[in-house]
C-alpha cells in the first residue's frame, strides 16, 4: 500500500451524489461510474490503492466496468475501524509494511505492537499474501531484475512523478531503492 491524496476529488460524481442521491452502487448511472473510475485511475496513478496491482484504464466507449471500486473503510466490519490502516489518512502507510524477494508482504518489525498489529490486520482482511498475489509480485521483482541487467534505470523507472507507475510500485521502491 501507498498514501494516496485524496483531497482533489471527482467533481462529476460529487455533483451526481449531491443531485440524485442515490442509495446502492446499481442506482448509479454508468456514465458515472465511469467518470469516477478515470478519477481514480489518474489520481491512483494506474494501481489499485491495496494490493498495487495494475488497474486496467476505462474509455469513453466502454460501459462495462470490470474492475472493483472499493470502499476505504470496509462497511461490514465497522468495530475494526481502530485497525484500518487508511491510504487516504495516512501519509506514513507504506512503512508499516515491508516486502520479500518473495513477493510476501509482512508487518515491519521496527514498529511498535501495536503498528504491526494494524499491519497484521491490513494483511489478512485484503488478503494480501494470497498465493497468486505473491506470485505476480514475485514475478515483477524477478522481471526488474532481468531488466537491471539489460541496462534499466532504476532510479527513472520508479520515478514517483510519472502519470502511470508500475505495478508492486510501493515494493519495488522498497526493495530496489
Amino acid at each position: 500500500m501507498r498514501y494516496i491524496d485524496k483531497s482533489n476529488r471527482c467533481a462529476e460524481f460529487d455533483e451526481y451524489v449531491n443531485n440524485d442521491s442515490p442509495s446502492v452502487w446499481d442506482e448509479f448511472k454508468t456514465d458515472i461510474k465511469l467518470k469516477l473510475h478515470q478519477h481514480l485511475f489518474c489520481s491512483q496513478q494506474g494501481l489499485c490503492i491495496y494490493c498495487q496491482q495494475e488497474v486496467p484504464e476505462k474509455k469513453e466507449t466502454e460501459y462495462r466496468i470490470r474492475s472493483h471500486i472499493e470502499h476505504i473503510r470496509p462497511r461490514s466490519r465497522p468495530q475494526y475501524a481502530h485497525k484500518f490502516l487508511n491510504p487516504v489518512e495516512c501519509n506514513e502507510i507504506e512503512d508499516y509494511f515491508v516486502y520479500d524477494i518473495e513477493g510476501k508482504i509482512h508487518p515491519n518489525s521496527s514498529k511498535n505492537q501495536e503498528d504491526r498489529t494494524k499491519a497484521e490486520y491490513m494483511i489478512s482482511i485484503l488478503d494480501l499474501n494470497h498465493s497468486k498475489l505473491t506470485d505476480i509480485r514475485k514475478e515483477q521483482y524477478q522481471l526488474i531484475i532481468e531488466q537491471q541487467e539489460k541496462g534499466l534505470d532504476i532510479e527513472e523507472f520508479l520515478n514517483p512523478h510519472y502519470d502511470l507507475l508500475p505495478a508492486f510500485y510501493a515494493m519495488l521502491k522498497q526493495l530496489f531503492l
